[in-house]
C-alpha cells in the first residue's frame, strides 16, 4: 500500500502556510538547516506517479491546515484544498483501480486552533473534526476512514468517529518486544510492554478498558471510563492499521515516568549485540520476526480483527546516488523478510 502523508507531499505554494512556518521559522528545528517543501512533489506530480504504482490500496491522509486553514467551518473551506483531495481521490478510482485508506487525522492541526487551544492539552479540541465535512467531501467515494494516525507517537487525545457507510479503523505503531534476557523477569515484563504501546489505544476499542496491567501500574494517573463512554468506544473498530519498523528488548526494572506512562527501560541489545541489522535511523533495527509476532498476537488477543500494514519501511542515511538506490540490496532484503513473515503469520 503506497501512502501520501508528509507535509512534504501535501504542500504547495500559499496552501499550506503552517509547515512553512514551523520549518523555515525555526530552522534550526532541522540539523541540516533544510526543508521539505518539494519533497517526491506529490502534489503536481500524483497522476504520473500513481499510474506506475502497482497494488490495489493507496493510503492518504486529510490535511487539516489544508483544507480548514481556521480550524472553523464557520470562517470558511480552502476551496482548492478540498478540490485537490477530490482530484487524487477521482484519479484513483477509475484511472487506477485503486482503492484509497483515508486517514482523518495524521497530526497537523491548523495554526489557530494550536493557539487558540493549545493542541490536544486540550479536550475542546475534538470538536474541530468534523465528520459531517469529510462525509460531505469525500464519503461517497471513500468506504475505508481510519481516525487516527499513531496515537501513541503524537498524543493522548480523543477523536470524534466518522460514519458514512464505510469501514471505520485507526492506525497504531506497535513495536514488538522482545526480553533481554531469560530471566522469569525480563520475559514477563516484554510479555506487558505491548500494553503500554498498543493496548493502550486498542483495549478500549475491543473491550471497553484499558489493560489491566496499565490500571495496575499507572493507577489514578490513567483516566476511568463511564459505562457511557465504555459503550460507545467498545466495537467501534472495522479494521486496524498497524505501522510496523522495529522491536525492542525490554528488561525489569520498574520506573513510571510522570508524564509518560513507559514503565520499563527498553534497548535494542540482547546479549550485547543489536537484535537486527541496524538501519539509518538510529532508533530501528531490522526485525521481520516482530512483524509476524504482532500480527498473531493482535489475531489472538483481539479477536481477529481485519489488518491492514499501512506503514513498513526502512530507513537509510548514505543513499547519495541514482545507482546506490538502484542496488540497494538492503532493502530487498528489508521488504523480502517483512513480506515472508506476514505469509507465516497468515499461514
Amino acid at each position: 500500500m503506497e501512502k501520501d502523508q508528509a507535509y512534504g507531499i501535501h504542500l504547495a505554494t500559499n496552501i499550506q502556510k503552517r509547515h512553512f512556518q514551523l520549518i523555515h521559522l525555526t530552522p534550526n528545528k532541522i540539523s541540516d538547516h533544510t526543508a521539505g517543501d518539494v519533497a517526491d512533489d506529490f502534489y503536481h506530480r500524483y497522476k504520473v506517479s500513481n499510474s506506475e504504482i502497482i497494488c490495489n490500496g493507496f493510503r492518504l491522509s486529510i490535511s487539516w491546515p489544508r483544507v480548514i486553514p481556521t480550524g472553523k467551518l464557520r470562517r470558511g473551506v480552502n476551496k482548492a484544498g478540498i478540490a485537490f483531495y477530490n482530484s487524487v481521490i477521482n484519479h484513483l478510482i477509475p484511472n487506477t483501480g485503486i482503492t484509497p485508506f483515508v486517514t482523518i487525522f495524521h497530526w497537523d492541526r491548523p495554526q489557530p486552533l494550536e493557539d487558540e487551544y493549545g493542541g490536544f492539552l486540550s479536550p475542546r479540541l475534538i470538536f474541530w473534526i468534523s465528520q459531517s465535512f469529510v462525509s460531505m467531501n469525500f464519503g461517497d467515494r471513500v468506504k475505508h476512514w481510519a481516525t487516527f494516525n499513531e496515537p501513541w507517537t503524537f498524543s493522548q487525545g480523543k477523536l470524534t468517529l466518522l460514519s458514512q457507510k464505510g469501514h471505520i479503523g485507526t492506525v497504531l505503531v506497535p513495536h514488538w518486544f522482545v526480553p533481554c534476557s531469560n530471566s522469569k523477569a525480563d520475559i514477563e515484563t516484554a510479555q506487558r510492554a505491548p500494553d503500554f504501546m498498543y493496548g493502550w489505544f486498542l483495549d478500549p476499542l475491543v473491550f471497553g478498558d484499558y489493560p489491566k496491567s496499565m490500571r495496575g501500574l499507572v493507577g489514578k494517573r490513567l483516566p476511568k471510563f463511564t459505562p457511557e463512554q465504555s459503550k460507545l468506544v467498545k466495537g467501534f473498530l472495522d479494521f486496524l492499521g498497524l505501522n510496523y519498523y522495529t522491536a525492542n528488548t525490554h528488561y525489569n526494572e520498574l520506573k513510571l515516568e510522570p508524564l509518560y506512562f513507559k514503565f520499563s527501560p527498553f534497548t535494542a541489545m540482547r546479549n550485547g549485540k543489536p537484535i537486527g541489522e541496524p538501519e539509518g535511523v538510529p532508533i530501528f533495527f531490522v526485525y521481520p520476526k516482530g512483524l509476524r509476532e504482532i500480527l498473531v498476537y493482535t489475531k489472538n488477543r483481539y479477536n481477529n480483527p481485519p489488518v491492514y500494514v499501512t506503514e513498513n519501511g526502512m530507513g537509510e542515511a548514505n543513499i547519495t546516488t541514482v545507482k546506490q538506490g538502484v542496488k540497494d540490496y538492503q532493502r530487498v532484503r528489508f521488504y523480502r523478510n517483512h513480506l515472508k513473515a506476514v505469509k507465516e503469520a497468515i499461514g
